[in-house]
């Protein structure tokens, strides 16, 4: 069974006003009327809509335990974002596999959404600029990582031609090949790197041929 949050069963029928409240850290110390104290995190206490001269009767305080859960899933997912930039969709799966309720995720994700701290925009713009992949490849990428279907097709209409990025992609790949391959290796390696990325054989021969020709 899960612990209860101090809002559920500090007070009982008690409703005691709320006459000053301490910040600090990210923490919250709700100073009370009748003289017990409450500690919550301040982004539960934003989220709670709770302010000094409130009085903490049982809605009040539902709101609190809720808003603490919410908060709690925040922060799970704040770490999550720590390591790398993820999509709403990641963040989700994640968060619900640590059995988070479905709902409090849902808040959780709206709260880092809001912030900034989720941007699927953001992260479809980068896939879309990868010089080494085709629009295949990209929208790939996208529809693996949960990027919404239309948002990845209005990001994916701004990209260049394949062929353009086919050639941009070889001399980001040539570049980091051995000097001392033979050109005829060099062009076996790259329509293999290429085809990887899922550029079309056209496109990738051209590409080569172009970038063999010029070095």
């Amino acid at each position: 069974m899960a612990r209860k949050h101090a809002a559920e069963w500090l007070f009982d029928d008690d409703a005691p006003r709320v006459v000053a409240i301490a910040v600090a850290r990210g923490k919250a110390v709700l100073h009370l009327s009748n003289e017990k104290t409450l500690k919550v995190s301040g982004t539960a206490l934003q989220m709670a809509r709770v302010s000094q001269g409130d009085v903490l009767d049982a809605m009040v305080r539902k709101r609190l335990v809720e808003a603490e859960a919410v908060a709690d899933a925040v922060r799970k997912g704040v770490r999550l974002l720590g390591a790398s930039a993820k999509t709403t969709a990641e963040v989700r799966s994640r968060l619900l596999a640590k059995d988070i309720d479905a709902k409090v995720v849902d808040k959780a994700i709206a709260h880092l959404v809001e912030r900034g701290l989720i941007d699927d925009a953001q992260i479809a713009k980068a896939v879309s600029k990868d010089p080494t992949t085709s629009r295949e490849m990209a929208r790939h990428v996208m529809e693996t990582r949960g990027v919404d279907a239309t948002l990845a097709e209005e990001t994916l209409s701004a990209r260049a031609s394949d062929a353009k990025s086919a050639r941009k992609a070889v001399r980001v790949l040539g570049a980091k090949l051995p000097a001392s391959l033979t050109p005829a290796a060099k062009q076996a390696r790259l329509l293999s790197a290429l085809a990887r990325r899922g550029f079309e054989e056209h496109d990738a021969i051209d590409a080569v041929d172009h970038y063999l020709r010029g070095s």
